[in-house]
């Protein structure tokens, strides 16, 4: 994992040491989990061959919607490609989004962990229309800790006498109906109750983080699935 870097405005993700050639900003907005978004600036490097390598990303606080640090996380574990329009037969492994930065292109693409399936950068650049494989039908990014997760209780079952796990599904309304959920729901519920002025600010609220909650347990669903 990179060094993750926590400060007051800003969380800083290292990737690489500088070795100082010619540096450039690139802005990027990245659509995140359940509708929210990273606002990032990757850093990046021209190497004496002209190619560019990212030296750090770094997540602005106040314009990023999603939870920082859970952010942070998953952009630690990406491997960043930059490379020019003209280089559409690239082979890259599965993007998790992609930018058009003038001549150049930038796709954030998932570690080598989840698989060694390459694509070309042309069959990615409209990720939204096309569909590259089954794997990304099940899960676009998967969560890195619940990757690992699965990994270690995959390795337990190594020795028993079965191959299936049955995994289940629970809708909206039955996830918080689970007395698990409710016991973790009821710490949120205890601090809005604190902060809320009205009973509809606390209504609108609470269901944003029940969007998110929920949000979150699919994509540990979809992740452990896609393992």
């Amino acid at each position: 994992m990179r060094k993750i870097v926590n400060r007051k405005d800003k969380i800083i993700i290292n990737y690489s040491q500088s070795k100082g050639g010619k540096q450039r900003n690139f802005n990027l907005v990245f659509p995140y989990i359940n509708d929210t978004e990273i606002d990032v600036v990757l850093v990046a490097e021209q190497s004496d061959s002209g190619e560019w390598n990212p030296l750090k990303a770094i997540i602005d606080k106040e314009e990023t919607t999603a939870d920082e640090e859970e952010a942070a996380k998953d952009l630690a574990d990406l491997t960043w490609h930059i490379y020019s329009r003209k280089e559409r037969k690239k082979l890259l492994p599965p993007a998790v989004n992609l930018w058009e930065e003038g001549n150049l292109m930038i796709a954030a693409c998932l570690s080598g962990k989840y698989g060694e399936k390459f694509f070309t950068a042309k069959q990615q650049e409209n990720l939204e229309k096309e569909v590259l494989n089954s794997d990304r039908l099940i899960c676009w990014w998967p969560d890195p800790v619940i990757w690992e997760n699965a990994k270690k209780l995959k390795e337990s079952f190594n020795s028993l006498p079965f191959n299936e796990i049955a995994m289940p599904f629970y809708t909206f309304k039955e996830y918080f109906k689970r007395p698990d959920i409710q016991a973790e729901m009821q710490k949120y519920w205890d601090e809005l109750e604190e902060i809320s002025e009205t009973p509809q600010e606390f209504a609108v609220i609470g269901e944003s983080i029940k969007a998110d909650e929920y949000a979150k347990y699919l994509r540990s669903l979809k992740t452990t699935l896609l393992f």
